[in-house]
């Protein structure tokens, strides 16, 4: 039986080298840079190179100079096989625990693993006991071979019973009010709820105490079909744990949150990771209920990464949350269909959002940050985002009671209603826009904007004021903006490669910006090399 591990060992092998030369040289500096810029998740983006490259310096020194070998570190291994048994021993792929239960039972001990196997679902939630530490985090992940595991928050529904004398009203016993229902595995955001009984329509439901009422779209029996109910809010739930990571899981149809952090305290919560999961129709439909239903969420921690991780349908709120954080990296992400915000921050200090694509919403924000300090947003993408107002619409977000440094830079957004849009002073530079109401950037005179490509007819609002492109230019430190066409690809269908011949190539070749993988395209995606 082949068992694939498509990271863990690694990571957390690499995790355990970090927390050596922290240890080595009297500093978790090196060990926290690693893990918040993703070193350690074997990435490929351009961000770690640099922080490679110096990190690794004191590891070979200590080398020299005889220090310790870095061998792997010491961890217990459990395994989940929906074919297994809960009274197996769970150590090992031929003798795994079948429930989920099983393994929220067992406390987990530092450089502890538990792989879940691939193909299988549980209609459980699976909420990890225990603490890793730094350098030995404790690891949920898949093994196996086909699709990731999967924890679904729905339970079928039968019993269904014609409602006599009405067209094409169903009804079946439900005890608990559901947050949801869907047919089948059919993707989107679930059927409407009613706002009462004489309410239904087709494609909807309404439930009243004991008792679910459906209406399908086509007026056939539910029982000629699947039909789920949402009755679980979480499909993974970590409170109050630090050094967890949480990796190649699937989470679908939860009431209201897919994968969420909770501590009391950000202290409670150190250097943990999510990462390559999907995590799919969470949360109440388009209707926000006010429960804060964030597809990823995570309040209170230190140093997380959320990153690699696709996520639609993220009903409720955002696709992505973390607040009251320091040292946030949000990274490589691909968010859509939400129904708030893509990736949202709030009340935390150092946040880089690098190399997302936010995608493909109803309305929103790609990118959204408030109350917060020192934020980085680069090398994102950001395309078709319905709504119809300025600061509602938009790629990306600063909101107010934000400080500190703001670099908004190397960004494509495209078919928003607009551009960039800050309450705050920023460095807005290299960014390569083109949105439905030509407003490109909307800011603080008092910032500094330069190299963008701004869109054909781009406009600028400056002091609640709407000026054209020429008042712009004949403004002081504006001379390398671009009022034209970025000339991308295919962005409807998200390739932001510029064409030959686009403004984006080459415009900031001389241009330093304080970031990792500057570029001297504008925009987040290098012109293609000719054949």
């Amino acid at each position: 039986m082949r068992l694939a591990r498509p990271h863990p060992r690694p990571l957390k092998t690499a995790l355990y080298v970090s927390w050596r030369i922290g240890m080595l040289f009297g500093s978790a500096g090196i060990a926290v840079a690693l893990l918040e810029n993703g070193a350690m998740l074997n990435f490929s983006f351009r961000p770690i190179r640099s922080v490679i490259s110096w990190a690794l310096i004191p590891a070979g020194l200590a080398l020299l100079i005889g220090g310790p070998a870095f061998a792997s570190h010491p961890g217990r291994e459990f395994y989940l096989d929906c074919a297994g048994s809960d009274s197996s021993s769970g150590t090992s792929p031929i003798s795994p625990w079948k429930s989920v239960a099983r393994l929220n039972a067992e406390r987990l001990l530092p450089g502890d693993t538990a792989y879940l196997k691939r193909g299988c679902l549980w209609r459980e939630t699976l909420i990890p006991n225990g603490d890793g530490a730094q350098g030995l985090p404790i690891t949920i992940t898949a093994y196996g071979d086909g699709d990731p595991p999967t924890i679904d928050g729905a339970d079928p529904v039968t019993g269904w019973k014609r409602v006599p004398s009405s067209n094409g009203l169903f009804m079946a016993p439900l005890g608990r009010k559901p947050a949801n229902v869907y047919v089948h595995d059919a993707g989107g955001w679930g059927l409407d709820e009613a706002s009462s009984l004489g309410a239904l329509s087709p494609g909807s439901w309404f439930w009243e105490p004991g008792i679910l009422y459906v209406k399908l779209a086509d007026g056939t029996s539910p029982e000629a079909h699947r039909v789920e109910a949402v009755t679980r809010p979480r499909g993974v739930f970590v409170q109050d744990h630090g050094h967890i990571v949480v990796d190649h899981l699937r989470t679908i149809r939860t009431g209201c949150w897919g994968i969420e952090m909770l501590a009391r305290a950000p202290e409670r919560n150190i250097g943990s990771v999510i990462s390559d999961n999907i995590v799919l129709q969470n949360g109440t439909n388009l209707v926000d209920k006010g429960d804060y239903c964030n597809a990823i969420y995570i309040n209170y921690a230190i140093s997380p990464v959320v990153a690699h991780n696709i996520v639609s349908y993220a009903g409720g709120h955002n696709a992505v949350n973390v607040q009251n954080a320091r040292h946030i990296r949000i990274l490589d992400n691909d968010v859509s269909q939400w129904n708030h915000n893509g990736l949202d921050t709030k009340m935390s200090v150092d946040v880089v959002y690098r190399g997302n694509r936010a995608h493909d919403a109803p309305g929103g924000n790609g990118i959204y940050s408030e109350a917060s300090s020192d934020i980085i947003a680069d090398h994102n993408v950001i395309y078709n985002i319905g709504g119809g107002v300025n600061g509602g619409s938009n790629g990306v977000h600063i909101d107010y009671r934000t400080g500190g440094r703001v670099i908004i830079a190397h960004n494509s957004i495209y078919n928003t209603f607009g551009g960039i849009y800050l309450l705050c002073p920023a460095s807005a530079k290299a960014n390569a826009i083109s949105t439905r109401s030509g407003i490109a950037l909307t800011a603080p005179a008092d910032g500094d904007y330069d190299y963008n490509i701004l869109g054909s007819n781009g406009r600028i609002e400056i002091g609640r004021r709407i000026i054209s492109f020429e008042q712009w230019r004949r403004m002081t430190n504006h001379s390398h903006d671009l009022a034209v066409d970025p000339m991308f690809t295919a962005p409807s269908k998200g390739d932001f490669a510029p064409l030959p011949g686009s403004p984006c190539v080459g415009v900031a070749s001389d241009l330093a910006l304080p970031i990792d993988g500057q570029s001297r395209d504008a925009g987040a995606v290098n012109s293609r090399p000719r054949n």
